[in-house]
């Protein structure tokens, strides 16, 4: 059976692999990157070429960007969204400009990453602090970052390629469908409703051996009582994190 393009919600703690999960997906991909310089090593693991940075201007903004030979021979593109200076941040207004621009451009990719909503969250917040500096109630900050996330959100279900967004796994559970899971640490009402705009919403974690202390990455990709997850596919659970690995039983339909 063709496989099908998937929009998936991927949670994990810090260092869990979630970047290194994203980068066995299908190729050209391009990553929108909000985690800093560093963070995005995944992608550049074994690569055959790592281009310089560059840049490209969007309307009255410069975005900077670095292209890769992936180590399977695929092609990547990292775009950098991160506040230079913390005094007049603008990744929200300028996510919101690209956001426009990619929907015209989708034919030419397979896979787009967004990562991460926990910081993309942050930035919305900060945005609408410098924006709007006389708010004396800090819950409008909070509440205009919830409602920024929610517009990227839900602005991907209108692509047809391969969608991934990555976030870290809330401290608290959260009540969903009259359960208390533990759900993605999103702004505001998005904890508990992000997963309805996913199709595919998985955890990745890191488990150790109890016998030898060796550490592995798992996915799961279906709800088991504690975290909120799921999958339309019939994918293994658990499930080894690699792009191929998702389609085991859907290639033998």
């Amino acid at each position: 059976m063709q496989r099908i393009p998937l929009h998936l919600l991927l949670m994990g703690e810090t260092k869990a692999g979630k970047d290194t999960f994203a980068a066995t997906w299908p190729k050209p991909m391009i990553v929108w990157h909000m985690d800093g310089h560093g963070q995005d090593a995944p992608y550049m693991k074994g690569a055959k070429e790592i281009g310089e940075l560059q840049y490209y201007q969007l309307g009255n903004y410069t975005i900077e960007y670095r292209d890769i030979i992936a180590v399977d021979g695929g092609f990547i593109r990292i775009e950098y969204y991160s506040s230079d200076d913390p005094n007049f941040p603008q990744v929200a207004q300028v996510l919101e400009m690209r956001m426009g621009a990619f929907v015209k451009e989708q034919a030419g990719w397979q896979t787009l990453v967004v990562g991460s909503l926990s910081s993309a969250a942050l930035e919305g917040r900060y945005s609408e602090m410098h924006l709007n500096p006389q708010f004396k109630d800090p819950r409008k900050w909070y509440g205009a970052a919830t409602e920024y996330v929610e517009r990227l959100v839900f602005w991907q279900k209108c692509l047809k390629i391969n969608v991934i967004f990555t976030c870290h796994v809330g401290r608290d559970k959260d009540e969903v469908g009259g359960e208390f899971l533990f759900t993605p640490d999103l702004p505001g009402r998005l904890s508990y409703g992000a997963g309805r705009y996913f199709p595919e919403m998985y955890r990745l974690y890191i488990q150790r051996n109890p016998e030898t202390g060796e550490a592995s990455r798992v996915l799961q990709t279906d709800g088991d009582g504690r975290f909120q997850c799921g999958n339309h596919i019939d994918c293994d659970n658990p499930c080894y994190p690699h792009y191929e690995s998702l389609w085991t039983k859907w290639d033998l339909m």
